[in-house]
């Protein structure tokens, strides 16, 4: 009978922390990321020759969705669609299908396209992420 008591409140003990564990894991992705070590990412923004191209690299502790590392040094909009998340809709002041070019912001990972809107996306380690304008 004891051990069986006993048995239980361990038991009990281990699921609570479990729970407890998941939940603050669940807070911290919600804020932006969570610390896993120094991350490297590159990030690349091509205007297709309206502005000058930008390159940028980061070194940072945490990680972030491509939407967070995006808007760290560029000025971005958006546009939300429910249940799908974000398009963005303009970098920098290029906005999507300017002078009605047919051209739209599309972002890749590694020179492969995004296939998740971008603030649920979550690079690894050592990806470029390149935004074209195209």
């Amino acid at each position: 009978m004891k051990r069986t008591l006993l048995f239980l409140v361990m038991l009990l003990f281990i699921l609570i922390t479990l729970t407890g564990a998941l939940y603050l894991f669940n807070q911290n992705q919600q804020k932006g990321g969570v610390s896993v070590g120094l991350i490297y990412y590159s990030l690349e923004v091509k205007f297709n020759g309206i502005k000058p191209d930008i390159q940028k690299s980061y070194l940072l502790n945490t990680t972030l969705t491509v939407y967070n590392l995006t808007i760290l040094d560029n000025n971005v909009t958006i546009k939300v669609y429910p249940n799908l998340g974000y398009f963005v809709t303009s970098i920098d002041g290029v906005f999507n299908n300017i002078n009605r070019s047919n051209a739209f912001w599309i972002y890749y990972l590694n020179n492969v396209r995004g296939s998740l809107a971008v603030d649920q996306m979550v690079p690894v380690n050592n990806t470029v992420i390149s935004w074209r304008y195209e």
